[in-house]
C-alpha cells in the first residue's frame, strides 16, 4: 500500500492537465472543507493549473464564523486570494426539506429547542436511537424498512442528502457558467464503503483525483505536500454531524485497518483469512465487507436495459 509520492503526483498532474486540454476548460472549481482529502485536491489543482486557475467553494449550512475559518485556511495555508473563494450557506434552502418536525415527539425529541429546528435533520442524527439504527446499517441504507422506526430514519438520512445533493447543485451552477471543471476529493476508501451521496457531495463531478487512492495512501500523498500536521489528522464526516472519525464510527477501526481489508476483499480473500491474517475479529472484516458489496450500486452508472 506504500506509494512513490512523487510518481503519483505527477500522474495526478498530467491526468488533470489533459482532462483539462480535452473539455477546453478554463480552470479548476474544487469543493473545498479544509480538510484532509479537500486540502490534498486543492494543493493538486494548483500544482496542475496554478492560483490563477483555480477556485475553491465552501458550501455548507454551518454559521458564517465557521466558513471564515475555513477560507482563512484556504488563504493563510494555499495562499489562494479571497477573490477565488466562493462562500454559500445553504440553510434556508435545505430548510424547505425538513418536513419531520411534527414527528419529534415519537422519536423524544420535543425537547429540541425551536431555534434548532431549521436544521432539525442534523439534530436528529444525533439522538442516540438514530444513532442505534446507523451503525446496524450502511449510510445508504439499502433494504426495505422493518420497522416504522427504520422508515423514519430513512426518511431522516434523505433529507440530510439533500443538503449533499445541494451542494453539488451551486457548485455545477459556477462551474459551468465559468468554464470551470469540477473537482472531487472523493478517495478510494470512501468509494468503496459507499461513504457519499449518490449524485451528490463526493460523487458527482468531472474529476476525481484521489479515487484511486486509499486514505492511507492519501495520508503518505499529503505528507509528502507538507500538508500540515492537524489537518492530516482529522477525518471528519458530513455524512452524521459530530462525527470526528467515520472510520471508528461506521467500523470501530481506523483508517488503515479498513484499507487492508478492503485490498484483500478485492483480492476475493475469504473473509475468515482476512480476520485471521490482519488480527481483526471476523465480525468487524463482515461489517467493512457489507458496506463493501450493498454500496456497489452507488458506484455504477444508472441501469439501463439492453432491448
Amino acid at each position: 500500500m506504500v506509494i512513490e509520492p512523487t510518481e503519483v503526483k505527477e500522474k495526478i498532474i498530467t491526468n488533470i492537465k489533459e482532462t483539462m486540454t480535452k473539455r477546453e476548460s478554463n480552470g479548476l472549481l474544487v469543493v473545498f472543507s479544509g480538510q484532509l482529502d479537500s486540502f490534498t485536491t486543492a494543493i493538486l489543482a494548483i500544482e496542475a493549473r496554478g492560483l490563477e486557475g483555480v477556485k475553491l467553494i465552501i458550501i455548507s449550512d454551518v454559521p458564517k464564523l465557521r466558513r471564515a475559518e475555513i477560507s482563512s485556511i484556504a488563504t493563510k495555508m494555499l495562499a489562494i486570494k479571497n477573490e477565488k473563494i466562493i462562500s454559500f450557506n445553504i440553510n434556508k434552502i435545505s430548510k424547505q426539506f425538513d418536513a419531520v418536525e411534527n414527528l419529534l415527539p415519537e422519536i423524544g425529541g420535543g425537547g429540541i429547542p425551536i431555534s434548532h429546528q431549521h436544521n432539525i435533520n442534523h439534530l436528529l442524527l444525533q439522538t442516540d436511537l438514530v444513532r442505534k439504527i446507523v451503525e446496524q446499517k450502511t449510510f445508504t441504507y439499502v433494504g426495505k424498512s422493518k420497522s416504522d422506526q427504520e422508515k423514519f430514519f430513512q426518511q431522516i438520512i434523505a433529507q440530510n442528502k439533500v443538503r449533499k445533493r445541494l451542494k453539488i447543485i451551486l457548485a455545477y451552477l459556477i462551474a459551468e457558467r465559468e468554464n470551470l471543471l469540477l473537482v472531487s476529493k472523493t478517495n478510494k476508501t470512501e468509494w468503496l464503503t459507499g461513504l457519499f451521496t449518490t449524485f451528490g457531495y463526493g460523487h458527482a463531478a468531472d474529476i476525481m483525483p484521489l479515487g484511486d487512492l486509499y486514505r492511507t495512501q492519501v495520508l503518505q500523498l499529503a505528507q509528502y505536500l507538507n500538508v500540515p500536521k492537524e489537518i492530516r489528522d482529522r477525518a471528519y464526516t458530513d455524512i452524521i454531524p459530530g462525527v470526528q472519525n467515520k472510520y471508528q464510527y461506521f467500523f470501530e477501526l481506523e483508517s488503515d485497518a479498513v484499507d487492508n481489508i478492503l485490498i484483500r476483499i478485492q483480492a476475493s480473500w475469504q473473509l475468515r483469512k482476512i480476520s485471521d491474517e490482519l488480527e481483526i475479529s471476523l465480525e468487524k472484516i463482515e461489517r467493512v465487507n457489507h458496506f463493501y458489496q450493498v454500496s456497489n450500486f452507488q458506484r455504477n452508472l444508472p441501469i439501463i436495459p439492453k432491448i
